[in-house]
């Protein structure tokens, strides 16, 4: 009998639960779309890469990276800047934590 009541109880609770929580099926979250930037991608893209070629100092490698957080900033889209930002960022953190 025990067994029955909270079997019930739980049942209940979970059928509240299901109908009063924060879901909604409306549509939400849209994705947010930013306009493109004033400053062409591609010329910071190659003063970039011309950076990186050189960089072989912490500091250099800080300027490439900043070279290419720009570009993120003016193309936040841009996937290539995503991955050699974060590249450089990563290099510098394990040079000065060698």
């Amino acid at each position: 009998m025990k067994t029955r009541n909270l079997f019930s109880i739980t049942f209940i609770i979970s059928i509240l639960l299901l109908n009063t929580g924060c879901v909604s099926w409306e549509p939400g979250w849209k994705t947010k779309t930013e306009p493109a930037g004033t400053v062409d991608a591609k010329e910071l893209f190659a003063s970039a890469a011309a950076l990186a070629k050189t960089a072989d100092s912490t500091e250099k490698i800080m300027k490439a990276a900043a070279e290419y957080e720009k570009i993120l900033m003016a193309d936040p889209s841009n996937y290539d800047a995503l991955v050699k930002a974060s590249e450089f960022l990563y290099l510098n953190s394990y040079l000065r934590n060698r």
